[in-house]
């Protein structure tokens, strides 16, 4: 982050300290609650409660839920080429999948 906007921030956040905002806010003066099990580096744990907070779902999970949707759509497919069309998808679903995983590691 730049200078000025480091200072920018720093000015905004001071501002609204001196305006009472961040008063009374739930959980004040506690320690953040941990959402993920212990042994999870605070810096991914920072990741994925940002995350969380934007309502952005990590890659994986996107792939994993287009995964799902792809074997629905082999459940239903009522001829060859809508299956040859879910497999195909489920394959590169598959893919995507297991190299975001591998990534993950």
């Amino acid at each position: 982050m730049s200078h000025a906007l480091r200072r920018l921030a720093e000015q905004q956040i001071d501002k609204a300290m001196e305006e009472g905002v961040f008063d009374n806010l739930p959980g004040a003066g506690k320690p953040l609650p941990r959402r993920l099990p212990d042994g999870v580096d605070p810096m991914t744990e920072a990741g994925f409660r940002l995350m969380s907070e934007a309502r952005v779902l990590p890659r994986e999970v996107q792939l994993k839920r287009e995964l799902v949707a792809a074997t629905v759509a082999l459940q239903e497919a009522r001829d060859a080429d809508a299956r040859r069309a879910a497999m195909e998808w489920i394959a590169k679903a598959e893919l995507a999948y297991n190299l975001a995983m591998e990534r993950r590691r």
